[in-house]
């Protein structure tokens, strides 16, 4: 393929990206997505609620059908489940974080991490592949059966309830904060884990935590939205409350052994716009701290049912 033909696949691609995302936002700003909420309408049903155009509405409607964003049963359409997961979690696309890209380009606005992380937690559903698949890798139902587990910074939990649902002899506390936890109750129950969860409402970061009393923590998607200077304080953190033998598993956004590739691209942009020092981490260099920390041997895996390159570190705690 000529240079040009790739200029012109990518230009038309960009183009098609660009007209799906305006169908979704123009679909929910008219109000046809609220209008499915209570259940699927045929195409005159819709066009009466919202006065729009038949003619444009009908083409709207095969639009998103045929973007997945709807589904039609006859003469009636309803939403698909990844638009019923959207109005649920993220109803704009992230628009929130990419509105801001401007001003902060110009040094005008900085969001705050604290909501960059409540914004995460409302979609970290997407994870729910890798989430297993982190599991399979650490081994959950093997001769590690059994561990106390804790999740530092949950969210909505689902790496650590893929754990435990994997090992029905874990145990976990969740420690996040009270909106985030709100949301890990949600996805607790939801799979029936209630019995062997305990949650701790506080900044996971600084709430006082039980000295070598867990064999496992895990913290996902938490250090990226962190200044690296504080990997150390937050590893001899983790050090503290480890047993002997313990392991810390980081699963977040690494760098790519090869540079960035479109997806960490943009992951690294949506931090640095999004936080005031978020930075996706070099694997490598992370070993490194933890070795100099006193963590013994250490390992790394991209995790290939990741949309997003999260990769899981694993450091365990000397005996």
């Amino acid at each position: 393929m000529s240079a040009q033909d790739l200029t012109l696949d990518r230009y038309h691609a960009l183009m098609q990206t660009n007209a799906e995302a305006q169908l979704v936002r123009q679909a929910r700003e008219i109000g046809v997505f609220d209008a499915l909420q209570q259940g699927q309408l045929t195409q005159e049903a819709i066009v009466e609620r919202l006065g729009t155009d038949p003619r444009l509405t009908g083409l709207l409607l095969d639009s998103l059908v045929a973007l997945h964003v709807l589904e039609r049963y006859g003469d009636d359409y309803a939403l698909s489940a990844v638009m019923r997961l959207l109005c649920l979690h993220d109803r704009t696309l992230g628009d929130e974080a990419w509105g801001s890209l401007g001003s902060r380009l110009r040094g005008e606005e900085t969001l705050e991490t604290e909501a960059f992380l409540d914004a995460a937690t409302a979609t970290q559903w997407v994870h729910t592949g890798a989430a297993k698949q982190a599991a399979e890798i650490l081994d959950i139902t093997g001769e590690r059966a059994g561990r106390r587990i804790l999740d530092l910074g949950c969210g909505s939990a689902v790496w650590s309830c893929a754990m435990a649902f994997a090992d029905p002899t874990a145990t976990v506390t969740a420690v996040d904060t009270p909106p985030r936890l709100a949301a890990a109750r949600r996805t607790i129950s939801s799979i029936g884990l209630d019995d062997r969860y305990e949650v701790l409402e506080g900044d996971p970061l600084e709430i006082p935590l039980e000295e070598e009393a867990y064999d496992l923590v895990v913290m996902a998607g938490r250090l990226s939205a962190e200044s690296p200077e504080r990997d150390p304080e937050i590893f001899r953190r983790v050090e503290g409350v480890l047993r002997g033998g313990g392991e810390l598993a980081v699963i977040d956004l690494f760098r790519g052994p090869t540079g960035p590739n479109l997806t960490e691209a943009v992951e690294a942009l949506r931090l640095a716009v999004s936080t005031p020092q978020g930075h996706i981490r070099d694997a490598e260099a992370m070993r490194k701290s933890l070795l100099e920390l006193g963590f013994g041997a250490c390992q790394f895996a991209f995790l290939a049912a990741s949309r997003q390159g999260y990769g899981l570190l694993l450091a365990a705690k000397k005996d």
